[in-house]
Formats: C-alpha cells, structure tokens, sequence
C-alpha cells in the first residue's frame, strides 16, 4: 500500500508522539503545557542551523555533543513571534525555566546549555524521549511508509545517537506545532494541546476520512471521549480540563453529547483537516529522511 493510503494513520501517529513529548516534558520537568514547548522552541532555535544539513547533524548526535559555545542565544521576540504567544506570556514562561535550572540566561536571549543534557532532570528524560520516538519508527515500519521496512527502528544503543535523534524530532514536532496553530490561530497553545488530546483519543483522523486504522499500529478507539477520561490522560485537573473543552465546543470544533465529546465535522473545514494530513506527511517523510541520513535508524 502507498504512504499516502496511510495519511490517517501517519497524522495519528503524529499526534501521539506530540502528547507523548509534552506527558515526558511535564512528568519530569515543568508541568506547564506553554513551558514545555518554550524549552522545544529555545533547545532548537540554539542548534537548528547545526542541523540544516545531515553531514552537519551526523557530527554531533551523541547527548550534549554541541558544545555551549556553539549554541545560538534565543532571544524572547523570536520566541513569542514563533509560538504566537505574548512576549510577556514568553518571558515570564523562560523565567521560570531559569529558575528550574533548566536554560540559562544570557545577554543574547536563552540557552540550554550542553550539561543540562548530560546530567540532571533534562538528561533523566532522554530515555523515555528515546522509546517514544522508537515506537514512531516501529509503527511507520509496519505500515511501510516512507521506505521503511517491517523490524525497523532507531540504531541501538539508542543512547549513542540520543542528542541528533531528539533533535531532528523536536524540529518536527515544532513544525507540525506552527502549521497546526497556523491553520487555527483563534486557538492558544492550551486550546491546541486538549483538542489535539481530544483529536487523537476519539480517532478523530480516521473518522474524517473513513479510513480504517490499520491493526499494526494497535488498538485505536474511534468515537465520544468523556472530559475525565482527556483529564486522566493529559494528567491535568479535571476542571482545567472541562473550561476548554467547554471554550473548543463554543467555537465550534468540538460538540458535546450524551456519551462524551466528539470532533465536530464542518464540511466547510474539511480543507483543514486535509491540509493538517498532508503536512504530517510531507513533515514525517522529512523527518525519516534525516534520520535514515545521519544514520540513527536501523532495519
């Protein structure tokens, strides 16, 4: 079958490895959904351009390879503008970091420094960022998308490409971040982050589609998700929760019914939803692509 047959599936895959990400970040250093892609967007805004090319990438994926004086400051406007966030909301979000011992501040802007990766609460994350990301690979190998073969999955000892595999996904992860706030920017980063809860937890990608969910992924319940059961998952207060899933629903994404929360289908959005698959495509293949390139993936 065609990686494109498996549009759905890749978006969904997609959309766990985002909560995945975001449960790792919040279970184990900041319990606060803007915080933790704050950190995303300054650990890459320091080494992207490391990155621009895999001969570049292959020279530093052991975990804080790229020394301190390589990594470029982040400065708070640059932050605030790509996450659509206040300045204000930024920086008081890049304090607390600060204040966690998380990144550092400098005159330029912020920076995670390399020893943060390396000993600490950041390095204590890498393996649980390691499985997930594994998982990815294994679930893309089943359904053979983009060149990958059934058993493939990152090099091991994970460990030893750990700082260039986390990289290239963070980039990932951030630009499918700014192509979904792009399509629906009445949403803030909280609202985008339960309704991507509430998205995945109701099959919402295969719904749209009609397409069915193939069994090499595992299980994936389709259908009405009760805001106690997203509470549950997304490991948040369950009132916290019911405001925006109450916010989501008064604008039309999401309807409440007798059994739960369902994505509300407006046929007048359905380009949206097309545009959101495509681009998971088009971001996945780039993302295999650069794995494969730096050699952090193994049949």
């Amino acid at each position: 079958m065609q990686t494109r047959d498996h549009r759905a599936a890749i978006a969904w895959l997609n959309s766990r490895l985002t909560l995945d990400i975001f449960r790792i970040t919040r279970a184990g250093l900041i319990d606060d959904p803007v915080a933790t892609v704050l950190l995303a967007a300054i650990s890459n805004a320091n080494t992207v351009y490391i990155d621009a090319r895999p001969e570049q990438s292959a020279r530093y994926m052991p975990l804080g390879a790229i020394s301190d004086d390589l990594r470029r400051p982040a400065s708070i406007s640059s932050l605030a503008r790509s996450l659509g966030v206040p300045r204000e909301t930024a920086r008081g979000k890049a304090l607390a970091l600060v204040e966690l011992g998380l990144i550092e501040a400098r005159r330029e802007g912020y920076v995670l420094p390399a020893g943060a990766l390396t000993s600490g609460p950041v390095a204590r994350t890498m393996g649980d960022y390691l499985e997930v990301i594994d998982r990815l690979i294994r679930d893309l190998g089943g359904l053979e998308a983009f060149e990958l073969q059934s058993g493939a999955g990152l090099t091991r000892p994970h460990m030893d490409v750990a700082g260039g595999v986390v990289r290239l996904t963070i980039a990932h992860l951030l630009r499918s971040v700014a192509h979904a706030l792009g399509l629906v920017r009445e949403l803030s980063l909280s609202n985008a982050y339960v309704m991507t809860a509430v998205v995945h937890l109701t099959g919402a990608h295969f719904s749209v589609t009609g397409q069915t969910p193939p069994e090499t992924i595992g299980e994936v319940r389709q259908g009405p998700v009760r805001g106690a059961a997203v509470a549950t998952y997304l490991d948040m207060p369950l009132e916290t929760v019911r405001r925006q899933l109450k916010k989501l629903s008064a604008t039309g994404r999401l309807e409440e019914t007798s059994q739960g929360y369902v994505v509300r289908f407006d046929p007048s959005r359905r380009h949206l939803w097309d545009d959101m698959q495509e681009q998971a495509l088009v971001n996945t293949r780039q993302l295999v692509w650069r794995l494969k390139a730096v050699g952090a993936l193994a049949d």
